[in-house]
């Protein structure tokens, strides 16, 4: 459907669609006349993934306690005289490391043009592209700046009319505004630039709906603006091109912009360690040294996914490796609390309320020790009326503990509201930490004879 004859009009020119480049310069410092990979450089791929990862030194571990745990795996290449130079590890909370994040793209590597944008007849372009449902997060084009443009370059979504894949163009107000970038701000090398959208610009992008997203910057000149990289050679995205015209947006089929648009993901990069050097090269079938974790701080009783890659001497990289998991170990937490029975009384049933839990472990463990606060205040900073110290109990996972006499300073049916909390240890001397906080009130059953008076008793 799309017209693929390359056109050998001057970038300059005022009809974008008939812009075109030579050969440019990618990210890396590639140069290119077919738009090269704007992402890796790469001279090749070696079909044999990194097997056998373990964490600290287990496969697939359930209790790691250690919060910078190792990781390790087996270097294999089929040229066996190539050693393995460096190694990527990624650590995500879901298996698929964000790959579903991407709502709808189109390959940097398939750039072979580029324009200009600098006032609104030679300005705002746009791509059509698909939603799937998911919450918009973020936008990627491949851009660069010429001489010092000033003001602000807008990112926006529009719904569409038109021909999807044909003539399809922006119509009506915008639907989101990606957060302010500013022209300044770009590099004057070829760089991927990231448009972010906040609160209420965050819109769902409708399965099956069409888009269209656009650069707009109007405040430059022909010395002073913003380059947009496009393919005008093969373009084969499903959508199309579009560009203002004044104050008219005109849709195209000569050429696609490269692009993503990303949703919100559910799943966080915990650490991605990027290409890192090996202090010792790796010979083909060798195992790695551990490789410490240096990410976010990692969560209790939680799992989490990894994988990693290796890349040999000729700088040929490996494939992913399958994913391995780890979860972290949590201690025991007491849950469910309860005085006399109940939860928060207003009433005991004797001076010696007694307390009990429900033994809760993340990792099944059962529970061993526990240590009761009584306090005055709910935030534990007021008057300690017990502390019961750390008490050895065994408790089996998710089952109520036995009753736990209170042996604090003597309670007086004062009426007072009393607070109380728990810290549980599970069978490796762990805890989660203190409980949710109880309470009950000082008030029970008494029984007091006051001016008893004995008189005229005879007793024969």
């Amino acid at each position: 459907r799309k017209n693929s004859t390359k056109l050998s009009i001057k970038e300059e020119e005022t009809n974008p669609e008939k812009e075109t480049i030579a050969s440019y310069t990618g990210i890396n410092g590639d140069s290119s006349t077919s738009g090269g990979d704007i992402n890796t450089d790469v001279k090749g791929a070696s079909t044999s993934a990194p097997t056998n990862l373990l964490t600290e030194g287990s496969t697939n571990p359930t209790k790691v306690v250690d919060t910078t745990p190792e990781f390790s795996a087996i270097f294999t290449d089929p040229d066996t005289g190539d050693t393995g130079e460096y190694y990527q590890i990624q650590v995500n909370t879901t298996t698929d490391f964000s790959s579903d994040a991407i709502v709808d793209t189109y390959d940097f590597s398939n750039i072979s043009s580029v324009g200009s944008i600098y006032d609104t007849n030679n300005g705002p372009r746009a791509q059509t592209f698909t939603g799937d449902g998911g919450t918009l997060d973020y936008v990627q084009f491949s851009m660069a700046k010429i001489g010092s443009p000033t003001g602000i370059v807008y990112c926006k979504i529009y719904a569409i009319t038109g021909t999807y894949g044909t003539d399809s163009k922006p119509t009506g107000a915008a639907l989101a505004t990606a957060n302010i970038r500013y022209a300044s701000e770009f590099s004057l090398t070829q760089t991927t630039e990231t448009f972010v959208f906040s609160g209420a610009n965050k819109i769902t992008l409708v399965d099956g709906t069409h888009y269209a997203v656009s650069v707009e910057y109007t405040t430059g000149d022909s010395l002073n603006k913003i380059r947009l990289y496009s393919d005008n050679t093969s373009p084969s995205h499903d959508g199309n091109y579009a560009y203002l015209s004044g104050s008219s947006w005109i849709g195209s089929n000569y050429l696609d912009i490269p692009f993503i648009v990303y949703k919100d993901h559910f799943g966080v990069t915990m650490w991605d360690s990027t290409q890192t050097g090996l202090v010792t090269p790796l010979t083909s079938g060798s195992r790695s040294p551990d490789i410490s974790y240096a990410g976010t701080t990692l969560e209790w009783a939680t799992t989490y996914y990894w994988r990693i890659r290796f890349w040999d001497n000729d700088g040929n990289i490996t494939d992913w490796s399958e994913t391995a998991t780890f979860v972290m170990n949590s201690g025991a937490y007491g849950t469910l609390l309860t005085t006399d029975s109940s939860t928060n009384p207003t009433f005991l049933n004797s001076a010696s309320p007694v307390f009990s839990f429900i033994c809760s472990d993340p990792n099944s463990d059962d529970c061993s020790a526990y240590k009761i606060e009584v306090n005055s205040s709910s935030d534990f900073t007021g008057t300690e009326y017990w502390d019961s110290g750390k008490v050895s109990l065994f408790v089996s996972n998710n089952t109520r503990s036995s009753n736990i006499t209170y042996t604090g300073d003597p309670l007086t049916n004062s009426g007072n509201t009393y607070y109380w909390r728990i810290t549980v240890w599970d069978a490796d001397d762990l805890s989660g930490g203190v409980s949710s906080t109880a309470t009950f009130l000082d008030s029970f059953p008494s029984f007091r004879f006051e001016g008893l008076q004995l008189d005229g008793i005879q007793i024969n």
